[in-house]
């Protein structure tokens, strides 16, 4: 029995050990497609983010700001990111992009020119609605948890950040903590 453990042990680290040395290999996994709806781009911006922020991406991240970087120089691996944003497209927006003769091998300029044509702009009275839902509405419901209030506040705070008429980081912490907060 023992040195049957041990073999199978060896292999297990051998394993292991070869999957931690290769640096290499490219993990293979699917990003989140999109299909053109606006109100559906934000979660899968947010996502495509996430997957550029992790190697073999990582040069396309700025970590300062924790968003994309506007420009490179490597085209080779811009090559590869416009080929897997273009794979992770469907319908519409993908019609959008690929009509786009000048984004062609340019991962970061399809990556922008994706968050100028589907990112929601700003529209006066939806700001107002969402500025009054934030000051009268924020309060954490009975049942939701700590974390899924704070998602919310965030993603409020967040549109709300391209009003012209800011709110102050102060101000939002004291919303936060003050409505969050239940005995």
């Amino acid at each position: 029995m023992m040195p049957m453990l041990t073999e199978s042990f060896s292999k297990l680290s051998t394993v292991l050990a070869n999957n931690t040395l290769d640096t290499k290999a490219e993990v293979k996994y699917d990003w989140p497609k999109f299909g053109g709806d606006p109100k559906k781009f934000k979660p899968w911006y947010l996502s495509i983010v996430a997957q550029i922020s992790i190697p073999p991406w990582r040069e396309f991240y700025d970590q300062s700001t924790n968003s994309i970087v506007t420009s490179t120089s490597n085209m080779g691996l811009s090559s590869k990111l416009n080929a897997k944003l273009l794979v992770s497209l469907e319908g519409q927006a993908l019609q959008d992009m690929v009509s786009r003769s000048h984004l062609r091998a340019k991962g970061i300029q399809l990556l922008q020119e994706l968050v100028r044509t589907y990112k929601q702009c700003k529209v006066p009275e939806v700001l107002v609605a969402k500025a009054g839902e934030f000051w009268s509405k924020t309060k954490r419901g009975q049942t939701e948890s700590m974390d899924s209030y704070y998602n919310r506040f965030h993603d409020l705070l967040e549109d709300l950040s391209e009003a012209d008429d800011k709110i102050s980081t102060t101000s939002a912490m004291h919303l936060f903590f003050y409505t969050g907060y239940r005995i």
